[in-house]
This record gives C-alpha cells, structure tokens and sequence, in this order.
C-alpha cells in the first residue's frame, strides 16, 4: 500500500535484518522513512480536523478530557505505557502476517489492539 507505522516497522525491520533477509542500510532505511511519514502524516491529520472544525466545541472537549487524562501521570509511567502500545502494535503486525488467510488476518490486528 506504500504506507508504514513506524512502530510496526521497528519491529519487522530489525527481524527481517536478524534472519538475513534484508541489509542494515536497508532497515535503517525504512525505519527513517517510516518515521518521517509518520510526523509528516501526524502533523497532516492535524491540519486536516483543524480545517474540518473538528477541534471546537464538543470534540474539543472530549479531546482535552482524553489528553489530559493520559498525560497527568509521571514521566516513567508514561514511557512504559508507550513501550506497552509498541508492544502490541508489534503483536499485530506479528499475528496478521503468520495468518494465512485475510479474516485471520483481521483477528490478529483486532485482538491486540
């Protein structure tokens, strides 16, 4: 689809570099990219409810609810939460590729995340 999470790419890339399936520059390579796409598309996002209204009113509210509710916690709390979400990202991307068929596939994406 020439799109790719940065989070599943962190993991896939080095594996793929550990079984010698691919060289380090290479994974180097994508794991950049990924990351770049992923502020570049972050920042897109942004904009884009921004223009649609989307950070007024209800929604707004919801949004400072949800943000401040997930940032009051300490610092090293947080990081493990985030190394927690990379984990199953990870979990997804590992499940829907050992599926074989597409509602496999579904169900190894859904259940971690």
């Amino acid at each position: 689809s020439g799109s790719i999470l940065y989070t599943g790419a962190t993991f896939t890339c080095p594996s793929a570099y550990i079984e010698g399936r691919a060289e380090l520059k290479r994974v180097v390579g994508v794991i950049v990219v990924a990351w770049i796409g992923n502020i570049v598309g972050g920042f897109g996002f942004a904009i884009l409810t921004e223009l649609c209204g989307l950070n007024e009113g209800g929604v707004a509210k919801l949004a400072v609810k949800i943000l401040e509710g997930k940032t009051s916690k300490g610092w090293g709390i947080i990081f493990l939460r985030g190394i927690g979400c990379n984990w199953l990202v990870c979990m997804a991307v590992y499940l829907q590729t050992m599926a074989q068929d597409m509602s496999g596939k579904y169900v190894g994406i859904i259940f971690p995340i």
